[in-house]
């Protein structure tokens, strides 16, 4: 009896690893620094600036609040949906491979989130520019390669996985 109980116990927890791995999670590239399966990915001053879904192989999966220069909310993304805001003025546009949400009226990019994999198709990354305000007006500006936050500066090209928070903004 034990050894079958043992037996089963492997396979059910075989069956488990199997099974999560073949959920595709994309790590996020954002300021040189890759960032994988965080329960939070931008937080300022306690409130979630940007958030990803459940599923983080999607690529419009994510959610975030817009705000003008004079701290006004303007736009509420959330899944790659515009929920709140004028669809006149923010225009965002989802495909399998990249994201982006954009001011219609000037062109101005406040979002863009490009879904890569590497050759053997094995893993895949998100590579994300953002130039966006936050509720006090502060700017918020990164690209795969750099960003205007000093921590992620001196984070250059670390992994984070599995983090609370991926970016704590203060």
């Amino acid at each position: 009896m034990k050894n079958t109980t043992f037996l089963l116990f492997v396979f059910l927890f075989s069956a488990f690893a199997v099974s999560a791995q073949s959920s595709e999670s994309c790590a996020v590239r954002l300021g040189n620094n890759y960032f994988k399966d965080c329960k939070r990915f931008i937080v300022y001053r306690g409130d979630d600036v940007v958030k990803q879904s459940q599923d983080r192989s999607r690529v419009d999966g994510f959610s975030m609040q817009l705000y003008s220069t004079s701290g006004q909310p303007i736009a509420t993304i959330t899944d790659g949906k515009l929920v709140s805001g004028n669809e006149k003025d923010i225009s965002v546009v989802a495909s399998e491979t990249e994201f982006s949400v954009i001011d219609a009226k000037t062109g101005h990019i406040y979002c863009l989130i490009k879904k890569t994999y590497n050759n053997e198709k094995s893993w895949c990354q998100f590579d994300v520019w953002m130039d966006i305000t936050l509720a006090d007006g502060t700017k918020f500006l990164c690209t795969p390669e750099s960003s205007n936050v000093s921590m992620l500066q001196y984070m250059n090209g670390g992994v984070f996985v599995g983090a609370g928070t991926a970016i704590l903004l203060e």
